[in-house]
Parts: structure tokens; C-alpha cells; sequence
């Protein structure tokens, strides 16, 4: 199970639409729901970004880069 886009959220609740993406969604709702989404630095374990990463996005590329500037390490 996936954990919800907000903090302390151990499952996604179709009772906050804000706290998880679903299939109708479209771009521009995905995209202000990860904008949102806790993703704090350093944490791995609960960290739902990362969980969608490691689940649907690995799934379906050989690479996922984040982009960022060079004052923050750079690219990742």
C-alpha cells in the first residue's frame, strides 16, 4: 500500500482527494498534488513521492533523473 501525498498519512484516502492521485486525474491535477506532497530531505521510509517512484516509475524506465541547481549538489 501506497502512503498518502500528506504528512503522517500511512494510506492513500479517497476521502481527501488532495492526498492521493488517481486515474482520471488529469496533468495539471497531478502535477498540484505532487507540488504539494511532503517530501521532506532525507526521509526515505513514508516519503510517498519516492514511493511512487520506486512503484510505478522504475517500473517503466531505465533512469529517472531530478533536476536540480548546482547550489543543492545538482542533478540526481
Amino acid at each position: 500500500m501506497i502512503a498518502g501525498l500528506k504528512e503522517g498519512e500511512a494510506k492513500m484516502s479517497k476521502s481527501d482527494p488532495m492526498a492521493a492521485i488517481f486515474m482520471e486525474d488529469d496533468e495539471k491535477d497531478v502535477e498540484a498534488k505532487i507540488n504539494q506532497a511532503f517530501c521532506p530531505p532525507g526521509k526515505v521510509e513514508g516519503n510517498p513521492c519516492l514511493e511512487y517512484v520506486k512503484y510505478f516509475v522504475f517500473d517503466t524506465l531505465k533512469e529517472f533523473v531530478v533536476e536540480r541547481p548546482q547550489k543543492y549538489g545538482g542533478n540526481k
